[in-house]
């Protein structure tokens, strides 16, 4: 296997460039942080971020769903129909 390869071969199997991967690696990277720090806040502190982490996990979890489902349409087929 070629060096470049093991950058480049995860991301094509979701449809992405490496920079795309990068990206979206790097928005959910920041998303968890957000949640960690809130959850952290509110470990010490309860009446601060009561619903923060949860939110931000609620809305990290749409967005992948979200992805994924975008990956099982096939763009190629002018059908749009769902791979099996």
């Amino acid at each position: 296997m070629q060096f470049t390869t093991k950058f480049t071969d995860h991301p094509a199997s979701v449809g992405q460039t490496y920079f795309e991967h990068f990206k979206f690696a790097v928005k959910v990277s920041k998303s968890l942080l957000k949640a960690f720090s809130a959850c952290l806040i509110h470990a010490v502190y309860p009446p601060l971020h009561k619903n923060t982490a949860s939110a931000t996990i609620a809305e990290l979890h749409n967005r992948i769903a979200q992805r994924k489902l975008s990956e099982l349409v096939d763009n190629s087929d002018e059908s749009k129909l769902i791979k099996s």
